[in-house]
């Protein structure tokens, strides 16, 4: 889990998910998987409900299915 995870984390994340409550996970802006959001350091953090993070990247996999490897995209929040 540690070499998968490794370049989603940042220096101090294990203090920043100690508060967490059961059920809940750190919303990450811009996404990790952007290129706005490679620099984990200086996303903004927000704890939020798991089936929140799950609804969201649901919907993000499903904008992104079918791009070409490479490919530019904006992300929308939906409505």
């Amino acid at each position: 889990m540690t070499d998968f995870y490794d370049g989603l984390r940042w220096d101090g994340w294990q203090r920043d998910v100690e508060p967490l409550a059961a059920g809940q996970g750190l919303s990450l802006l811009p996404p990790p998987f952007t290129a706005e959001g490679r620099d984990l350091a200086a996303v903004s953090r927000a704890p939020v409900p798991l089936t929140e993070l799950h609804s969201i990247y649901a919907e993000f996999a499903e904008q992104l299915s079918g791009l070409a490897d490479g490919s530019t995209f904006e992300l929308k929040p939906s409505d």
